[in-house]
């Protein structure tokens, strides 16, 4: 399992969505583990076992509202920039 600081995954988000296709990647903030990134056929291959195993799937975690909520790219609060913002910025050399 790979491991990327949460300045490095900004920085470098083409690598890291290149690299989850081959194996999880853990991304550390404040040197503590606090996500942990899937390739999508991973995750579906975690969820269907999941639903065989366990009665509290994982959908439980990942609904698809919230999901979908989170692929608009809009901003968490009124101060955080949204990604395409901060994709321009990384772009412009900018320090995040």
């Amino acid at each position: 399992m790979r491991r990327m600081t949460a300045t490095e995954a900004q920085k470098r988000f083409g690598h890291l969505l290149d690299t989850v296709k081959v194996e999880p990647v853990v991304i550390e903030k404040r040197g503590q583990e606090a996500i942990v990134f899937l390739s999508a056929e991973e995750y579906h291959r975690l969820k269907d076992l999941d639903k065989k195993v366990t009665s509290t799937p994982l959908s439980r975690y990942a609904d698809p509202p919230r999901a979908a909520t989170i692929r608009t790219n809009e901003p968490r609060a009124a101060t955080e920039p949204s990604l395409p913002a901060m994709e321009s910025e990384a772009k412009a050399g900018s320090p995040q």
